[in-house]
């Protein structure tokens, strides 16, 4: 079974890792982290997810689909 890691980059981007071995995924995790915290940058990374909410979706990383997410109680707003 695939394990991923996903990484928040600022400005809403998000990026997932996967791999084979949750060791190598938490490994990876740190360098990027590391690499980002020397050009000046603050990333946030998680280990071994098989799912995230970004944005206003929800991922499911192990069968590759999303479904839109809303947090409880929430009442969109439009305008015109």
């Amino acid at each position: 079974m695939s394990v991923y890691t996903i990484i928040a980059v600022i400005n809403d981007v998000l990026a997932v890792l996967n791999t084979k071995s949750g060791r190598l995924n938490d490994k990876s995790r740190k360098e990027l982290i590391q690499v980002f915290n020397n050009l000046g940058l603050k990333i946030t990374a998680q280990s071994n997810q098989l799912t995230t909410n970004f944005l206003d979706l929800t991922f499911y990383l192990t069968n590759r689909t999303c479904r839109p997410y809303r947090k409880l109680n929430y009442e969109p707003f439009f305008t015109n």
